[in-house]
């Protein structure tokens, strides 16, 4: 892609994210009409049955294996509507926007990857699709039908990434690339052809020969130019999937096992969960809720020095909770609470900056937290348990920062603003809609009243209604704005949740965590020093993973050492979340590094100033919350 491919691209994002329903196009409107169907029907069916439960009607037939398959359709319209936005998880490094040639052959070289991935993956599904499924059904209606709809998407993302990048002679080198790939992907070719045709040729046979003779011994290889290309911009599920399907090619798998372990670990209620949780941040994100969560907290404590600065962290911890996403924290609250806080005169640029990157991500150890979902669906450890487990060390993060701020603002003889009843009445009478949502979602669901899916449905369909006709924040056209604005993160988050699972597969069946737990308990006998290691690699890995990759790749590896060394299951999970939390703010590659200097425009070594003592502060909180596992225990009564 040169430098005018790569503006006509960024040209075609910007129009997308400024008026992204009037700019749908083609492809785009199959997309987005499938996201919204199954986005209704995943919503509206968890909360009918609910009631049908609360008035002794029993529930909807097929509930389970229907919410499924919505989630799974989803999953590929979504994964499919973000690929044509170019806005599936990647680490940017900011290559696209260089202009020298050198920068031309890097993104060339990293596109020619991606089309001989993504082309496997597309083969993949359609194994998956002819062999897997011939003969169930779910209310008469053969899976397949359901099914479809994953090589539909794949198909999409592969039709995006080529018309995106695929231009002029540029057609022929991915066109090389992709006859490369079906090649590679030949055993899956081969089960499709033994499904479809009652004979297959013989010329088959001698290619799968050939195949066997050329390809094995060249797997690592692809495996280093797939991990060469991160850094570059490779989106992360085909670094993850590809990674995965590269190992399993070498046993004689096909690409099909990848996509049927994704497709198999879709279905759980919980990861159904996170794409409604998501669209009930976003409602919240872009109404003026934010304003008034910020005026109701503003109101109660800005009587107290650095009351401001926890108005800002509650602020930024409670739209973290629901979003599941710091990067949505700090990219759509981060303007308004930089004038809050900048703009009253009482804190300088640098502590602002700092505080928001900081606190941007701080959210996610409270309940309804994604990352407590999936990592407790991925751990086989009760959500509801490690919801408890996360309450106390979230709050000692919390207070941490406030505490900090606090101390800032007396040193600096801020002023106060003086505590009114009348103000602090207004401001929750505005805002007591919407103070509700987390009561009513912590209630249904720690009461037992609701499932975790009915409670995701019930808090989006309330929050709905809230901000649609209560607040009045949204019209039915700027909803749909905001529902493809999700419909990007979920359709992001949940395929690379698909396609890391086949490499975690392949992780766990060649049994590597049992090994690394046998080699680290020969030469680490104290689980002080085990806890110290522990932490600083899942820094590191903070830094490098967005933390729904980290999950699915790194806990399997976790939980046999923290088995090993004796640790309690709930807070194992709290220390890798605390850690990887705080990886993301941790210079030089954090991600909210980046979004922090792409929001406040400063230079990246600025931000990395302004953060180093709220860094310093968090290190030790996290220590404090690994080393005294009573904090995260004690709501669960383990201790």
């Amino acid at each position: 892609m040169n430098a005018s491919d790569n503006a006509a691209l960024k040209a075609e994002q910007a129009e997308t994210q400024d008026d992204p329903v009037s700019a749908l196009k083609g492809f785009q409107w199959i997309e987005v009409f499938g996201g919204y169907t199954w986005y209704l029907l995943l919503a509206s069916l968890p909360v009918i049955s609910a009631f049908l439960r609360l008035i002794g009607a029993g529930d909807v037939p097929y509930l389970g294996p229907l919410v499924f398959h919505f989630v799974v359709m989803l999953t590929a319209m979504a994964g499919s509507y973000t690929a044509s936005t170019g806005d599936h998880l990647k680490l940017d490094l900011g290559l696209d926007s260089r202009k020298e040639k050198w920068a031309a052959a890097l993104r060339l070289s990293r596109d020619l990857v991606g089309s001989f991935i993504i082309v496997q993956f597309f083969l993949g599904s359609l194994e998956m699709l002819f062999v897997a499924f011939l003969d169930e059904r779910i209310i008469g209606i053969p899976i397949q039908v359901f099914v479809a709809f994953i090589p539909l998407g794949f198909f999409g993302i592969l039709f995006h990434w080529l018309r995106l990048r695929a231009r002029g002679m540029l057609v022929l080198a991915h066109a090389a690339v992709l006859i490369l790939g079906l090649f590679t992907s030949f055993p899956s070719l081969l089960s499709i052809l033994f499904e479809v045709s009652p004979s297959v040729p013989d010329l088959f046979f001698s290619i799968d020969q050939l195949w066997y003779g050329i390809l094995p011994p060249l797997i690592p290889v692809l495996i280093i130019v797939i991990i060469a290309h991160v850094p570059l911009g490779l989106p992360l599920f085909a670094v993850l999937g590809g990674i995965g399907m590269l190992l399993f090619l070498r046993t004689g798998s096909g690409p099909g096992i990848i996509l049927y372990e994704g497709y198999a670990v879709l279905d759980n209620s919980a990861i159904s969960s996170i794409a409604l949780f998501t669209l009930t941040g976003y409602l919240l994100s872009e109404s003026k809720a934010s304003e008034r969560f910020i005026e109701v907290f503003t109101s109660m404590f800005g009587w107290i020095p650095g009351g401001m600065v926890i108005a800002a962290v509650l602020v930024s911890a409670v739209f973290t909770t629901f979003t599941g996403a710091s990067g949505v924290t700090i990219l759509a609250l981060g303007g308004l609470l930089y004038s809050v806080l900048h703009g009253s005169g009482r804190y300088g640029e640098k502590f602002t900056i700092g505080l928001l990157t900081s606190s941007g991500s701080i959210g996610l150890l409270f309940p309804p937290s994604l990352a407590i979902i999936l990592y407790g669906s991925v751990a086989g450890v009760n959500i509801r348990d490690l919801f408890l487990a996360g309450v106390v060390p979230g709050l000692i993060l919390v207070l941490g920062i406030s505490l900090f701020g606090i101390y800032r603002s007396i040193r600096s003889h801020n002023e106060v603003i003086p505590l009114k009843a009348s103000r602090v009445f207004a401001a929750v009478k505005d805002a007591f809609w919407e103070l509700l949502i987390p009561v009513v979602t912590l209630v249904l669901y720690f009461s037992g009243i609701s499932s975790l899916l009915e409670t995701s449905a019930i808090a989006l369909i309330y929050t709905l209604v809230v901000e649609l006709f209560i607040k009045k924040d949204f019209t039915i056209r700027s909803l749909g704005r905001v529902s493809l604005k999700s419909m990007r993160i979920v359709g992001g988050v949940l395929m690379i949740l698909m396609l890391a699972k086949g490499l975690s597969a392949f992780i766990v069946d060649a049994g590597i965590p049992q090994r690394l737990a046998e080699f680290v308990q020969t030469g680490i006998s104290s689980k002080i020093v085990f806890l110290l290691l522990l932490n600083l690699a899942l820094l590191v890995t903070g830094t490098l993973m967005d933390i729904y990759s980290a999950i699915f790749v790194v806990v399997p590896l976790v939980l046999p050492l923290g088995e090993a060394f004796g640790i309690n299951p709930l807070h194992l999970g709290i220390i890798f979340l605390a850690n990887l939390e705080l990886g993301f703010r941790t210079p030089p590659v954090g991600l909210n590094l980046f979004l922090s200097s792409y929001r406040f425009r400063k230079p990246l070594t600025q931000v990395y100033a302004s953060i180093v003592p709220f860094l310093i502060l968090q290190v030790l909180l996290v220590l404090i919350i690994t080393f005294v596992p009573q904090f995260s225990l004690w709501l669960v009564g383990a201790a």
